[in-house]
Parts: C-alpha cells; sequence; structure tokens
C-alpha cells in the first residue's frame, strides 16, 4: 500500500489560542509545525523546507512583515507560498503584507471551511510552480 505523505506547513503565532486551532483544523492532513516565536520558524527552516507557512502580524521580536522577507530570503523558501493571518483590516497592513512577500492575507476570526480550501489551492499552485521550474531548467 503506497503511503501519502503529508504537505507540511509551519505557523507562527504567539496567541496560545491560534496554535491550538492551527492544530485542531490541520493536523489530520497536514504535517503542523507549530511556533510561538520567529525565532523558532527560521531555525526549523534550516532543517526542513515546508510546502506552506502561516504568520500573524504582531509577533514578540521581530514583526510578521520581517519574518516573511527574512524566510523568503532563506535558501529554497521564495517559492514556499506565505498566509498572513491577522486580526488586523486594514489596507495598509494587507498591502505592507503582499509587499514583504505573501500569497494571501486572511481576517480572523476565520472561516474554516474556505481557511482550508484557500490552503489546499496555494499548496497545490506550489507544487505546479516547483514542477514548472523544474521543466524550464
Amino acid at each position: 500500500m503506497h503511503e501519502v505523505t503529508k504537505k507540511i506547513i509551519f505557523a507562527v503565532d504567539d496567541e496560545t489560542i491560534m496554535r491550538f486551532i492551527y492544530r485542531e483544523i490541520l493536523t489530520d492532513e497536514y504535517d503542523l509545525h507549530c511556533f510561538e516565536t520567529p525565532q523558532q520558524m527560521l531555525d526549523q527552516a534550516d532543517k526542513i523546507k515546508p510546502d506552506l507557512a502561516i504568520l500573524d502580524i504582531g509577533l514578540v521580536g521581530m514583526n510578521g512583515y520581517e519574518l516573511c522577507g527574512a524566510f523568503k530570503e532563506k535558501q529554497k523558501m521564495e517559492d514556499v507560498p506565505v498566509v498572513f493571518v491577522s486580526g488586523q483590516d486594514f489596507s495598509q497592513d494587507k498591502g505592507q503584507a503582499f509587499f514583504s512577500g505573501a500569497s494571501e492575507y486572511v481576517t480572523k476570526p476565520i472561516d474554516v471551511d474556505r481557511f482550508l480550501v484557500l490552503l489546499k489551492k496555494l499548496i497545490e499552485q506550489g507544487q505546479v510552480n516547483l514542477l514548472d521550474q523544474c521543466k524550464t531548467k
């Protein structure tokens, strides 16, 4: 029997409740790695390449925009989709998120069904982009 490898998602949020929610809705389908701090995620990214990253904006030590930029600068991470999940619903926050390299911006509270469809779509698009890159080289 062929075992399907779960896609890897990194999620960074300093709120315990959000990490709990991510675990509740994502662990059945994905290999989820939750982090409380940006540095924890960056350290893990040196060892494992995720298929997608979920970031909060208001993090301690480094905000989500800075984390997104630092993550995208790491070797082989530029093609990993990044989704910001934030309680902030201001156009300047969304603009800054996309400018820093985000693929999508979702406001809290999240609609779980839509969120799951979005993540699946972004991961599938990331896999297609990766295949295209391999063909052109």
